[in-house]
């Protein structure tokens, strides 16, 4: 998705791409902040019963998605192999195209990227004791997203980047395992986090 905003593929120099690799990281923020005010809320009916409901309701979902990743089951919150429709590059400029991806991919649960760290991210955020807490750590993951479309800069398409990367996972010992692991690792370290500092 977010591959696919590189010269090779965009067409456009590498002072603009830097520029829409910006743009990129504002959508992604844009669309962690949406996700973070639906996620309040639900929290928000939670914490009427209490705090520790809350908690309780948080670290649940986080064991749904460690669950999953861990191969123990497959109910996720997440659509299907779903991303941002290709036809969207191909219609619109390149600019309003990164800014789409990114708002897509920080929303999260439209995308097929399914691993359990996300939604610890998005479940852990209402936590948080401040907005500028939640707005500091929105913008830590706004950039993280974008060292994927950074590493793509020197292939010539998103599918070249894309056998690339899966060559990478396929050709290592226990590649995808490892992926999966180290994600329900750090999924449950957010769990424990909410459950120690409540």
């Amino acid at each position: 998705m977010g591959t696919t905003i590189n010269p090779a593929v965009s067409g456009v120099s590498y002072r603009r791409w830097i520029g829409h690799v910006i743009i990129f990281a504002v959508g992604v923020a844009l669309g962690a902040f949406l996700t973070f005010l639906g996620s309040a809320a639900l929290f928000g009916v939670l914490r009427v019963l209490g705090t520790n409901v809350a908690i309780a309701g948080a670290t649940a979902l986080i064991a749904v998605g460690v669950s999953r990743d861990v191969g123990l089951t497959r109910r996720v919150p997440y659509r299907d192999e779903t991303q941002v429709p290709e036809w969207l590059r191909k219609t619109v400029a390149p600019s309003f195209t990164a800014f789409a991806y990114g708002t897509h991919l920080g929303i999260g649960f439209l995308t097929r990227y399914t691993y359990s760290t996300h939604l610890a991210f998005v479940v852990a955020l209402p936590f948080l004791d401040s907005l500028p807490q939640v707005l500091a750590t929105i913008g830590v993951f706004a950039v993280s997203k974008c060292v994927v479309i950074v590493l793509s800069i020197a292939g010539r398409s998103y599918g070249e980047f894309e056998r690339r990367n899966l060559y990478r996972f396929r050709s290592r010992r226990h590649g995808f395992l490892a992926l999966r692991v180290s994600n329900a690792v750090v999924a449950v370290i957010v769990g424990l986090a909410l459950v120690f500092n409540s």
